[in-house]
């Protein structure tokens, strides 16, 4: 819990202006897309967004799914089309560490349930 409590403090959801937008690859009804972002951006492997795209185009969920020196891969639930240059990624760590703080009890009320495999 304690991680969660300072999302704030640590700036973990702070929104991120990210440009040069691209449409990758489609499976289905989820679409991954490449942003340019800034190297020092709070944008984490398996952290929920809100992705919000300029003018009149509805915000969307993802979930970002990947992570390069500066840029960042998210998966979305809805298309924002084959390129978008300038949008507002906005984090939810503290839907991440409340996910995460779940998954790890339900883990370790049910541990017979896991297995990691050699590790």
């Amino acid at each position: 819990m304690g991680e969660r409590d300072s999302v704030s403090a640590r700036e973990l959801d702070t929104p991120v202006t990210a440009s040069g937008g691209r449409l990758v690859s489609t499976a289905g009804t989820l679409y991954l897309y490449r942003f340019d972002v800034p190297t020092d951006s709070p944008l984490l492997e398996d952290l929920p967004v809100t992705v919000i795209p300029p003018e009149d185009i509805e915000p969307t969920e993802g979930c970002v799914v990947g992570r390069l020196d500066h840029a960042v891969l998210i998966q979305t639930f809805d298309s924002l089309g084959q390129s978008v240059n300038s949008l507002t990624i906005v984090p939810d760590a503290t839907a991440f560490f409340d996910t995460a703080s779940k998954r790890l009890a339900e883990m370790a009320h049910k541990s017979q349930s896991y297995t990691l495999g050699p590790t």
